[in-house]
C-alpha cells in the first residue's frame, strides 16, 4: 500500500531534526516536523490519509526500537520501528465515514508495550505526552487545508471496535485529551480572527 510504503526513513527525517537548531514547526526532507525539547512530530502526507508519528530523543531510539517488538505484528510499529506511536487522521476522499469537507481521527496507536521485554515505565511516562502533541499536529493540519478535525466518542459502533481489536489505544483517557487540547486550540484560533469553523473541532456522538 502507498501509505505503507511512504512511512519508511522517518527515522532518518527525525535524526535529521533532532542535529537542527530549530524547534517548533520547520521541514526536514520535504516533510513537515514540530519539535520540543522532548520528541519530534513528523507529518507523513499522502492525503486523504495522514500519518503523524512521534519520534523520541535520539539516546532513546534504541531502546524504543527493541520495545516496538513487543507490539501486534502488521502496525505502525512495523512500519517506524524506534518511533514513540503514530495516530491517522483521514479526509472524506478515502473512508465513507467522514462527511464532506472533514477529517476524522481515524485511529491511535503506541509503538510500544510497558512490562517485561517492553519499554521502561520511567521512559513510557517520558512520553507520556506524545498523544497530545500528535493531536496538536493534527489540528493544525486539518485547519491548514480548511478543514475541521472530528473525533468521534468512544460510544457505540466505535467502543465495539475497540473492544474487538484490544491492540487499538484504550481512548478513553485519549477523548478527555482531545476535548482539552481542542479547547485550548480553538481558543487560541478564534483569538486570532480564524473562522468560526473551528467550532467544529468537536468530540462527535456516535
Amino acid at each position: 500500500m502507498a501509505e505503507r510504503r511512504h512511512m519508511h526513513g522517518l527515522l532518518t527525517i527525525a535524526e535529521e531534526a533532532w542535529k537542527s537548531p530549530k524547534q517548533g514547526a520547520f521541514e526536514v526532507g520535504g516533510k513537515k516536523v514540530f519539535k520540543n525539547k522532548k520528541m519530534v512530530i513528523i507529518i507523513s502526507d499522502y492525503f486523504p490519509f495522514v500519518h503523524i508519528t512521534a519520534f523520541p530523543k535520539p539516546e532513546h531510539s534504541e531502546t524504543l526500537m527493541k520495545s516496538s517488538g513487543s507490539t501486534k505484528g502488521g502496525g505502525p510499529a512495523r512500519d517506524n520501528p524506534g518511533a514513540i506511536g503514530t495516530i491517522r487522521i483521514v479526509g472524506s476522499e478515502g473512508w465513507t465515514g467522514v462527511e464532506p469537507n472533514e477529517m476524522r481521527l481515524d485511529w491511535v496507536q503506541s509503538h510500544y508495550k510497558t512490562g517485561e521485554g517492553g519499554l521502561p515505565r520511567n521512559l513510557a511516562s517520558f512520553y507520556g505526552g506524545w498523544r497530545e502533541q500528535c493531536l496538536k499536529a493534527a489540528v493544525q493540519y486539518a485547519h491548514s487545508t480548511g478543514r475541521p478535525l472530528v473525533i468521534d466518542s468512544m460510544t457505540g459502533s466505535a467502543g465495539r471496535l475497540l473492544t474487538k481489536f484490544p491492540f487499538f489505544w484504550r481512548k478513553t483517557q485519549f477523548v478527555k485529551e482531545t476535548e482539552k487540547v481542542s479547547r485550548e486550540l480553538v481558543v487560541k484560533l478564534e483569538k486570532k480572527g480564524i473562522l468560526p469553523w473551528t467550532r467544529k473541532i468537536t468530540i462527535r456522538p456516535k
